[in-house]
């Protein structure tokens, strides 16, 4: 993440063998990103600008609907631009579950790109060993799913 003037960039640079791959991540990353920043403060957050390296597809409503801001593509980097004040906006739902639940999908997406994350898994076991059973907004999520 870099600030320019009023703006926080969160800049997305990833390696992999193809473009489709790199397509794919990138899009996964940034809308998990937006999607638990709206959550996590329960607040309607309002992105600047998205930008994709990869091309427009032909249809882009599912981009439109997910991420609700001017989008980009054919850039140096994907990126995620939005005011540096949203920052500062605290987290209402501070949820233990919920954070295993995003260690484990960060480790997902580490994992999807070739990189070991041993934390999350201690963690994981950690919590399998002390918790019978795990609940996502008061629904039961059995352990194969996470």
């Amino acid at each position: 993440m870099r600030i320019e003037d009023y703006l926080a960039v969160f800049d997305l640079q990833l390696v992999a063998d193809t473009d489709v791959t790199i397509k794919q991540h990138s899009e996964n990353i940034m809308s998990c990103f937006v999607t638990f920043m709206r959550i996590l403060t329960g607040r309607d957050i309002q992105l600047k600008e998205v930008r994709f390296i990869h091309e427009a597809p032909r249809d882009i409503s599912d981009y439109q609907r997910i991420f609700r801001a001017p989008l980009v593509f054919k850039q140096p980097t994907s990126a995620l631009l939005l005011e540096r004040k949203y920052l500062d906006l605290p987290i209402i739902q501070p949820n233990q579950q919920l954070l295993v639940l995003f260690e484990e999908h960060a480790k997902e997406l580490l994992r999807q790109i070739g990189e070991q994350h041993f934390y999350s898994e201690k963690v994981k076991t950690l919590f399998k060993a002390t918790h019978s059973t795990l609940s996502f907004c008061g629904v039961p999520v059995p352990w194969a799913l996470i």
